[in-house]
């Protein structure tokens, strides 16, 4: 048998891996709770603001915090 990736093929197996992933973790979100790396950055917002999570994160993972100043001014606290 010859499989035949097409993109048609490929968008929906990304929709069924993406729905199968979000009906796992969906079901158990209320119970996950915040880790310990969430309690920190969530100080700084409150003390501060989203834009300083950028120095926050710049040391150890700078890129991560130019994503998380967005998703913070995108969703807020």
């Amino acid at each position: 048998m010859k499989l035949i990736f097409t993109k048609k093929n490929i968008i929906i197996v990304i929709l069924i891996f993406g729905l199968l992933l979000c009906f796992g973790y969906m079901l158990k979100m209320n119970q996950i709770g915040y880790s310990t790396d969430e309690w920190l950055t969530l100080f700084v917002v409150e003390n501060k603001d989203p834009a300083s999570l950028v120095e926050h994160y710049a040391i150890d993972r700078p890129i991560r915090g130019y994503f998380e100043k967005y998703m913070f001014i995108a969703f807020g606290v």
